[in-house]
């Protein structure tokens, strides 16, 4: 089985990306869905929230992400803290899911992928990219979030020149080239890889 690491900045359109690979008919697991499904309902890692950045963070029993986020993503040192909550239980969710899969070729979208050094667990990585401009402009239309906001976003995510030096794939996703023929070329290959690797055994 030929794991790859899907990745790209907030806005970029990695889960865009994501669904075509899935209507192409390889399963896609979606490491930040998880992560909010995680935060919602794993006790353990609420009980660390709730002893790393208090009480205030919630509505009754109930995670108010917003003001979580209002914190971490003005602080890096606390969004570290969060992360190292959230990404052990991500991992160990990703890999119980890895045991269901039948497919020899599985995709995992992760946001901050390069960041936290994630890409060392992927034989392949794909990163898509796009203008800040533009990934402003998305976020903004979909998020509802100030300019102000996305860019605080942006600024704790590595730049997409930082991440293409470590990338195998990138995919532009900048309005003007054509999404799912990159998709299905990167697809294509990464399936000859996987028969290269089936050829060997």
């Amino acid at each position: 089985m030929l794991e790859v690491g899907l990745t790209g900045g907030i806005g970029a359109g990695k889960s865009t990306v994501a669904k075509i690979i899935e209507g192409l008919g390889f399963p896609v697991y979606y490491a930040d869905e998880r992560g909010r499904y995680i935060t919602s309902h794993d006790p353990l890692v609420l009980q660390g929230i709730k002893d790393n950045f208090g009480p205030g963070v919630f509505e009754g029993n109930v995670l108010n992400r917003s003001a979580l986020g209002e914190i971490v993503f003005k602080d890096k040192k606390k969004l570290e803290i969060l992360n190292k909550l959230i990404h052990p239980a991500v991992r160990q969710d990703y890999s119980a899911w890895l045991l269901e899969q039948k497919s020899d070729l599985v995709f995992s979208e992760i946001a901050i992928l390069f960041e936290i050094g994630r890409f060392r667990d992927f034989a392949q990585t794909v990163l898509v990219t796009a203008p800040e401009a533009l990934k402003i402009e998305r976020v903004q239309k979909r998020n509802g979030w100030s300019e102000e906001a996305v860019k605080g976003r942006i600024a704790n995510q590595w730049n997409d020149e930082q991440k293409a030096e470590l990338a195998n794939f990138t995919i532009v996703n900048d309005g003007n080239q054509e999404l799912i023929p990159q998709v299905v070329k990167v697809v294509n290959e990464l399936k000859a890889i996987v028969a290269k690797e089936a050829e060997k055994n």
